[in-house]
């Protein structure tokens, strides 16, 4: 989770995550000048740009390096083929995504975009218990979400990509805190 446009780019460099998701409107630095930077520096030029925003300039987006560009709101079927498209390497079944947490709302309610999609929802309730389970469960993909209590989101990423059992799970960050009334994700 970055507030600008800056300091996306410097997390960016720190963290190495396995993908980025990214608005265009952002202080500072507008989404598409943070592409542009990102698709050229060394340390992040390979790392997949999903755009998610409410600004509608796909071509553009595209043209500057992005892997994806999807307008808001984003459904749970979009979510479930991204999953799919980006996570599980044209895995068919048997799918195990670990959701991380700390309101059980929405883990449940991710859990039920996932399973009607064959997808099994393993669950936990905070950053901690999301590591561990990520380690014993070993699943296809994790979604997890920023802002938690104790053990952040960016905690969770950091000490995974450190680990070497579990390192190249690939992580999608899903955070948003509506998910309950509108039945989407942001």
């Amino acid at each position: 989770y970055a507030i600008d446009g800056e300091e996306a780019i410097k997390k960016a460099k720190e963290i190495k995550p396995y993908a980025i998701t990214l608005d265009i409107m952002l202080p500072k630095k507008d989404g598409f000048v943070v592409l542009n930077e990102l698709k050229t520096l060394p340390e992040t030029k390979d790392i997949p740009v999903t755009v998610i925003s409410m600004v509608d300039d796909k071509d553009l987006g595209l043209s500057l390096g992005a892997a994806e560009y999807l307008i808001k709101p984003i459904d749970k079927k979009e979510l479930a083929r991204k999953l799919e498209k980006y996570s599980l390497k044209g895995k068919k079944e048997g799918i195990n995504i670990l959701l991380i947490d700390d309101n059980p709302d929405d883990v449940e309610l991710l859990s039920s975009f996932l399973e009607p999609e064959g997808i099994k929802a393993i669950k936990a309730y905070g950053g901690e218990e999301g590591i561990k389970l990520a380690i014993e469960k070993q699943p296809d993909a994790i979604v997890a979400d920023l802002i938690m209590p104790n053990v952040s989101g960016f905690e969770v990423v950091q000490r995974l990509k450190k680990d070497e059992r579990v390192k190249n799970i690939p992580i999608i960050i899903c955070t948003g805190k509506d998910l309950q009334e509108k039945k989407k994700i942001y």
